[in-house]
């Protein structure tokens, strides 16, 4: 798509790798995000009796094993990393296999090239580390919707999409960028200076909610957005 018109678009890696898969079962463990001496390790139960993985696969140790096929080399790095989940990284199998993935970072200069729009990873893939990814790929098409209802001319229509979108969703890539380097620090000390500044600057829930806002839009706004019937959804989180 993006070879198809002019939108000033750089490709470049990230240098991140991650890797997901889904484990058969459910385990007694505590479901999230860990930041470890590999570097990110998460999970979550799917709610059909499976639970979905994602790790970073930078470290010397997980590429390796990676790269080689060698499973046990992977389960026994990450349970010594993460005792506490070792019920569930034991039971990583190769079936379903898992999914590994070079990060790239995409930027555009313009979102609109004529009437071609770009929209999701197209016009600015990024690091996984916000689980924004899909977020702003809706939201892009909630904002083009919107636009495209209130303009009659179609060319302003898509430049006030582009206007709206391009700044607030490269806030969200510089902000990814950010966790990823954070999450994949593997050093001791670095990673308890980095842990020491964490907790330092851990901002109260109405930053935190007003920050999540400046970045997407709120609930009620995206409702009117797409044209959903009237559930009033102002005070959602």
């Amino acid at each position: 798509m993006r070879r198809s018109g002019t939108f000033g678009d750089h490709v470049r890696p990230t240098g991140h790798t991650y890797v997901r898969g889904i484990v058969q079962g459910t385990f007694d463990v505590e479901a999230g995000e860990y930041w470890t001496s590999l570097g990110l390790f998460g999970n979550a139960p799917l709610g059909d009796g499976t639970t979905y993985f994602y790790a970073d696969a930078t470290a010397p140790s997980i590429a390796r094993s990676l790269a080689v096929g060698d499973l046990d080399a992977f389960r026994f790095a990450w349970a010594g990393a993460l005792p506490s989940l070792s019920p569930l990284i034991g039971a990583i199998s190769p079936t379903p296999p898992m999914l590994v993935n070079d990060v790239d970072r995409v930027d555009c200069t313009s979102f609109v090239h004529h009437r071609l729009v770009l929209i999701g990873d197209a016009a600015h893939a990024m690091a996984p580390t916000l689980g924004q990814g899909a977020n702003s790929a809706f939201v892009d098409g909630a904002v083009l919707a919107d636009e495209l209802r209130r303009h009659d001319d179609i060319d302003a229509a898509l430049a006030v999409y582009d206007r709206r979108r391009r700044p607030a969703v490269q806030k969200v890539q510089r902000d990814a960028d950010r966790v990823a380097r954070l999450s994949s620090t593997t050093s001791g000390m670095s990673r308890a200076i980095r842990n020491r500044v964490l907790r330092t600057a851990s901002r109260p829930r109405s930053t935190r909610k007003r920050y999540d806002a400046s970045l997407q839009h709120e609930p009620a706004d995206l409702t009117r957005m797409v044209g959903l019937p009237g559930r009033d959804t102002s005070s959602a989180n």
